[in-house]
């Protein structure tokens, strides 16, 4: 699989919730044969994705692969809620934002809704840097932010460090203060 971002800058997508939080996180998505198929027209179909980290592989729906005609590139056993089975795989090119995922490996899958035509599994989940956030709107009611990253930065995102690290500041501030009263009281004493 090659990873390719439009103008060689790091890009990244946010979705704030409207309501609540988010049941599914949903976003707009093209898709096109891959240009190693020289017999396939390479436009883009648009349509939508659906992230799953549930999901080991990214899913295309039967419809795409009907829409495109596409042909099988092999086979493979997927393992999921309603036990394993072999499905098809393909290769495909597919634009979330402005990442372009070039030449994945997919398997098929048949999709409730007719608009979400793609699943975003961990294989495409892990190549960035993957956030869901809570947070409260001006209602002060609980909502979610989504952003995902990509290529991922060279530090990982890790909030045991990060909560370590205001602990320490947030204690270092209340010994401060404490420090702060007993220098004032000591002087007041001198005075």
């Amino acid at each position: 699989m090659k990873h390719k971002y439009s103008d060689g800058r790091f890009t990244a997508y946010t979705l704030n919730s409207q309501n609540g939080v988010f049941r599914e996180i949903i976003v707009p998505a093209k898709i096109r044969i891959p240009e190693i198929f020289k017999e396939y027209s390479h436009e883009f179909v648009d349509t939508y994705a659906i992230w799953d980290t549930g999901a080991t592989n990214s899913v295309l729906s039967k419809d795409i692969i009907s829409k495109f005609n596409l042909k099988s590139t092999g086979k493979t056993i997927v393992h999921g809620v309603h036990g394993k089975k072999e499905v098809n795989t393909y290769i495909i090119d597919i634009v979330i934002n402005k990442i372009i995922f070039k030449e994945i490996n997919v398997t098929e899958g048949v999709f409730v809704s007719k608009d979400i035509n793609f699943l975003v599994g961990m294989d495409l989940i892990a190549s960035g840097d993957f956030a869901l956030t809570c947070n409260k709107d001006t209602d002060n009611k609980t909502c979610n932010t989504f952003s995902y990253r990509y290529p991922p930065l060279f530090k990982p995102i890790d909030f045991v460090k990060e909560i370590n690290r205001y602990n320490i500041e947030v204690k270092e501030k209340e010994v401060n203060k404490k420090l702060r009263k007993q220098y004032t009281k000591n002087k007041r004493k001198k005075q």
